[in-house]
C-alpha cells in the first residue's frame, strides 16, 4: 500500500486478549528473519533510516518485517514500526503496520489478511493497539483491513517534518476512541502493577506511612474526610478501588464498600487479598453498573483524571442517596512545574494524554460546585518541587512536618498545590438554573478564580 496524494486513511485496531495464532495454508513459510537483499533498493533505504529513528526513540529490535516466501521467491512483506511521533494518538507501546506489499501474482489469496492476523498475535501486548494508513482510493486494501478487526478512525493529512527526512500525519480521531485508547493502556499500566507490586495486607495507617513524604498530609486529610462521611451500616461506592487500602478501616468500622475499577487482574488480586471483605466489580466510572440512589457516599483516591469529569458527576448525582457526599483528593494542575512534570510523564510513554489533560484544574472545582451545594477544598505541597533535596538534608519526617507548616503560611498561594482533598455534599437535582448559580457558590467556597 504505497502513499500517494490520495488522502489517506488511518485504521486502528484495539484488542482487548491477545488473539489465537492463524494458519497458511500451501507451500509457503513466514517469519521476521528475512534477507534484506530480497528488498528493492528503496526499501532497503527506508528500512536503515526508520532503524535510526527507532533507536533514537529507544526502540533497539524495530522495526520487524514480517516476510512470506513461496519456492523460494519473495511473495509478501509486511514493515512493522513502534510509535515514532508520526501518528497522532499511537501510545509508546503500540505499534504501525506498513507499508505491505504483495506479489501481483500472489494476490487474492489471502495473504495479507494472514499477515496482518498473523502480526497482531505474535506481536500482541496487554494494553497494545496496532494502527494501519492506507489509501482513500484503494478498496481493495481498505475492505482487507477491515476484516481483519482494524476500524477505521477517519482521514489524515501527510505533512514532512522540517528536515525533510520523514513525514507525519495529522488526524481528528473522535474523542471517544482516544477515551477507549488511553482505557486500554491504563488498564494494563494498572494489571501490570499489580502483578509486580508487593500485595502484604495492611490497615489504612501503614499505607499511609509508606507513601512518600509529599503525599502525607493530603491522604491523611483524606482520611480522616472519609472516617467523618460516613458511618457504620452505610453504603460507599470507592471508585477506581485499586488495592481497596484506602477503605479498609471503613470496612473494619462496619461500613459496607463496594469497589469498582477497569483493571480486571488487579481487582481479582485484592479480592483474593480481601478475603472477599471488599465487594469488588470491573466497571467504568463514566457508566457506573448501579442502580439510582445507591450509596450514601462515593469516594476517589487519585483517580479523577481517569474519566470524564462530566459524566462521572452526572453519575455520581445518580448514585448517590439524598444528602449523599463525594469525596476524592488528587493532583491538581494549576501549578507549571508540577504540570510540565505530569507531561513529561506522557512523552516517556507513563500516563496516557487523555489521563495527563484532566488532571483536576480550578475549571474542574468550578464543575463540581455547579452538582453540589457545599465544596470544601483542602490544598496540600505547595512546595512539593523543593522535597528532594530537603529530604536530603532533614529527612521524611521532618520534611513532612515542613510541607504542613509551608502550606499553612503560603496559604494564600494554595491554588499552586500539589495535592488536593475535596469532600462536596448537598447534591443538586439538574437543571439549567442551577448550573448557572455554580459559578458564584464556586467564589464562597474557594476563594479562586482564573484571571480574567
Amino acid at each position: 500500500m504505497t502513499m500517494s496524494a490520495a488522502r489517506p486513511l488511518v485504521f486502528c485496531r484495539v484488542p482487548n486478549r491477545q488473539a489465537s495464532t492463524p494458519e497458511i495454508g500451501g507451500n509457503f513459510e513466514c517469519g521476521y528473519q528475512a534477507d534484506r537483499s530480497l528488498f528493492n533498493g528503496q526499501l532497503r533505504t527506508m528500512l536503515r533510516l526508520w532503524r535510526l529513528m527507532s533507536i533514537a526513540h529507544g526502540h533497539v529490535k524495530a522495526p520487524f518485517v514480517f516476510t512470506i516466501t513461496g519456492g523460494g521467491e519473495l511473495v509478501h512483506y509486511s514493515v512493522v514500526l513502534p510509535a515514532l511521533g508520526r501518528i497522532p494518538g499511537m501510545a509508546n507501546r503500540d505499534l504501525e503496520i506498513g507499508p505491505c506489499w504483495t506479489a501481483p501474482a500472489y494476490r487474492g489469496r489471502g495473504l495479507f489478511q494472514f499477515a496482518m492476523r498473523k502480526v497482531c498475535s505474535d506481536l500482541a501486548a496487554e494494553g497494545r493497539a496496532f494502527w494501519m494508513i492506507c489509501r482513500s482510493d484503494n478498496q481493495p486494501s481498505k475492505s482487507a483491513i477491515q476484516k481483519v478487526g482494524f476500524s477505521l478512525i477517519g482521514d489524515c493529512e501527510k505533512r514532512p517534518r522540517r528536515h525533510g527526512l520523514s513525514h507525519y500525519y495529522v488526524v481528528v480521531a473522535p474523542a471517544q476512541f482516544i477515551e477507549i485508547r488511553d482505557r486500554l493502556e491504563e488498564r494494563a499500566r494498572y494489571n501490570s502493577a499489580a502483578r509486580e507490586a508487593n500485595q502484604e495486607p495492611g490497615t489504612s495507617d501503614v499505607w499511609v506511612n509508606a507513601l512518600p513524604a509529599p503525599l502525607r498530609p493530603a491522604y491523611r486529610a483524606y482520611q480522616g474526610a472519609l472516617s467523618a462521611a460516613v458511618k457504620s451500616g452505610e453504603r460507599l461506592l470507592d471508585v477506581c478501588c485499586g488495592s481497596g487500602w484506602q477503605t479498609e478501616q471503613l470496612r473494619q468500622n462496619g461500613v459496607v464498600v463496594v469497589g469498582v475499577d477497569i483493571a480486571d487482574e488487579l481487582l481479582a488480586q485484592t479480592f483474593r487479598r480481601q478475603a472477599g471483605s471488599l465487594r469488588l466489580t470491573v466497571g467504568d466510572a463514566n457508566t457506573l453498573p448501579f442502580g439510582d440512589g445507591t450509596f450514601d457516599a462515593v469516594t476517589c483516591a487519585g483517580g479523577f483524571s481517569y474519566f470524564s469529569a462530566v459524566s462521572f458527576l452526572g453519575e455520581v448525582r445518580r448514585v448517590l442517596k439524598p444528602g449523599g457526599k463525594l469525596i476524592f483528593v488528587d493532583s491538581f494542575d494549576e501549578n507549571p512545574i508540577y504540570r510540565a512534570n505530569r507531561w513529561w510523564h506522557f512523552f516517556r510513554g507513563r500516563r496516557s494524554r487523555s489521563v495527563t489533560a484532566r488532571i483536576p484544574n480550578l475549571d474542574t472545582l468550578d464543575l463540581i460546585s455547579s452538582y453540589f451545594g457545599e465544596v470544601d477544598t483542602q490544598f496540600f505541597g505547595v512546595l512539593t518541587f523543593l522535597v528532594p533535596a530537603v529530604v536530603r538534608a532533614f529527612g521524611e519526617v521532618r520534611t513532612e512536618q515542613l510541607l504542613n507548616a509551608t502550606d499553612r503560611s503560603l496559604f494564600r498561594f494554595r491554588r499552586y498545590a500539589f495535592k488536593i482533598v475535596l469532600a462536596a455534599t448537598n447534591v443538586k437535582q439538574p437543571s439549567h438554573s442551577a448550573g448557572r448559580a455554580a459559578a458564584g457558590a464556586t467564589r464562597s467556597v474557594t476563594g479562586l478564580r482564573r484571571p480574567a
